[in-house]
């Protein structure tokens, strides 16, 4: 029983994992839809500046919070256990920015369809992704693993443990491919920021209003 039930979980890490892009994808067009149709009713019922500030903050923090962590991380990845900079605070920093960013891109919408769109993918999905990446590190590196584990939280930064590093070593071929995955927070920021003006003219038909 057990046993059957470890390796359903090892067959969802391992769909989750593999099929990331093309499930993200799907979820941006799916957002999109609400997002072009839908009442944005976040905006009625707080401060449409304190909306836009906030979101702004987060997707910023989350943008050169995955340039700390890939500062350290590209070039690396799978070939060592990665234990300064924002990785001596928290496992996962990429998946942890990530989610900052998407925090900023959901209160952004000033849509709660879209708003719990974004944070249940994050919080169902992504966990799954985790899980099979630190399983092959954990199958790679295990002694090592184990112990880096045992100190450093998965998900939530314990900034008590902060390790920096005066020197380091980066690899500029692969970390320059990161601003180009960066840049898509800020392009989307625009297009949803677009698409409250276009509703705001009347340019934009509402389909779905929610109350």
């Amino acid at each position: 029983m057990a046993g059957g039930i470890e390796m359903a979980f090892k067959k969802i890490e391992k769909f989750a994992a593999s099929n990331r892009i093309l499930i993200s994808r799907l979820l941006f067009f799916i957002i999109l839809f609400f997002q072009l149709f839908s009442t944005h009713n976040l905006e009625s019922t707080l401060n449409h500046f304190l909306l836009e500030a906030a979101g702004l903050l987060f997707i910023v923090a989350g943008v050169f919070g995955r340039l700390w962590a890939g500062l350290y991380i590209y070039g690396y990845k799978n070939d060592k256990i990665v234990i300064k900079g924002p990785y001596s605070i928290v496992r996962n920093p990429l998946y942890f920015f990530s989610f900052l960013g998407a925090l900023g891109i959901s209160i952004s919408s000033k849509n709660l369809i879209v708003f719990a769109l974004i944070m249940g993918f994050f919080i169902i999905y992504y966990p799954w992704v985790v899980l099979n990446e630190e399983r092959k590190l954990e199958n790679k590196f295990p002694q090592e693993y184990k112990k880096y584990k045992q100190k450093v939280p998965r998900f939530l930064p314990r900034f008590s443990l902060y390790q920096g590093a005066k020197i380091y070593e980066v690899n500029l071929k692969k970390f320059k491919k990161i601003f180009f995955d960066l840049i898509w927070f800020f392009i989307l920021y625009l297009i949803l920021d677009l698409i409250n003006i276009l509703q705001n003219l009347n340019i934009i038909p509402i389909l779905i209003e929610l109350k």
